[in-house]
């Protein structure tokens, strides 16, 4: 199996990061979506200096969830997800 077949089986959806960071905060309610932040510059790139073309570049600064008001078919619910566990009454 090559190594990009393999990347392909193990991808994550953006659900599934979402409640993976929501499992990771602890977070047991409300609505959250992906949040990413991207950067983006501008420059001159081509494969040789007689083929360079101006260039967009655009990289991932952070990956984060933000949560909104009303659930949308997007949006990953955390007390589906990650619901709260009630603690166990002590003996007496």
């Amino acid at each position: 199996m090559s190594h990009s077949a393999d990347m392909d089986n193990n991808a994550l959806s953006m659900k599934e990061v979402v409640t993976l960071i929501i499992k990771a905060r602890k977070i047991h309610e409300g609505h959250y979506v992906p949040a990413i932040e991207f950067n983006f510059g501008a420059g001159m790139d081509g494969p040789s200096e007689e083929e360079v073309v101006p260039t967009m570049r655009i990289g991932i600064r952070s990956f984060n969830i933000s949560k909104i008001e009303e659930p949308t078919p997007f949006s990953v619910d955390a007390s589906a997800v990650n619901p709260k566990r009630s603690k166990k009454n002590k003996p007496e």
